[in-house]
C-alpha cells in the first residue's frame, strides 16, 4: 500500500478508557473504508497509550481488527511510558507496520530531550532483529529536537543505522 493515514491521541486529554473505546470504534470504521481505497490506517503511540501496562494500546488492539488498523510504534515513547520497546514490538508484531526510531537517555527523558540514534538507551540492535521477522514497511528516524543542525543529526543516525546493516 502506498498511502497511510496516521492517527494518535485516542485517549484524549483525559486519557480515559471510554475515550479509547470510542476512538477505537472510529478507527475501525475509518480503517474499513480506507482499505477499499488501498489506504492503510495506522495508530502512532505516544507515552499516554503506554502507561499502566499499555492500557491505551491494549484497548485499541482489542477493539479494532489488524486487517483495518495497524500500529506505528514510537520507540522513545514506549520507553518513556515505562515499557521495553523490544518487548512491546514483539507483543504487537502482527500489527506493526512502521517504526519511529527515536532515542533518548533516562535522564533526558525526564525533560523530553531526544538524542540521535545510538546516543541513548533504546536497544536498536534488538529492535531491528525483531523487526526483521515481520512485514514492517518502514523504519522512520524521528528526531523531534536536537542541538545539532538537521544535517549533522541525520548523519549521526544514518551512520548508526548503517552499522546495524540498515
Amino acid at each position: 500500500m502506498g498511502i497511510t493515514l496516521f492517527f494518535s491521541g485516542a485517549g484524549g486529554k483525559e486519557n480515559t478508557e471510554e475515550n479509547y473505546r470510542n476512538s477505537s470504534r472510529v478507527l475501525e470504521k475509518i480503517g474499513r473504508k480506507a482499505k477499499a481505497y488501498e489506504v492503510k490506517v495506522c495508530y502512532h503511540n505516544h507515552w499516554q497509550e503506554i502507561i499502566n501496562d499499555a492500557t491505551g494500546i491494549r484497548i485499541i488492539c482489542e477493539e479494532t481488527s489488524p486487517e483495518f488498523v495497524s500500529l506505528c510504534v514510537d520507540t522513545y515513547w514506549v520507553k518513556y511510558g515505562g515499557l521495553s520497546p523490544v518487548e512491546f514490538i514483539k507483543r504487537h508484531l502482527d500489527r506493526v507496520a512502521y517504526l519511529h526510531l527515536k532515542d533518548g537517555t533516562e535522564e533526558g527523558m525526564k525533560r523530553y530531550e531526544f538524542k540521535e540514534l545510538g546516543q541513548g538507551v533504546i536497544d536498536f540492535p534488538a529492535i531491528i532483529d525483531v523487526a526483521k521477522t515481520a512485514d514492517i514497511e518502514w523504519y522512520i528516524v524521528e528526531q523531534d529536537r536536537t542541538n545539532k543542525t538537521p544535517k549533522e543529526s541525520m548523519e549521526i543516525s544514518r551512520k548508526y543505522l548503517k552499522a546495524l546493516g540498515i
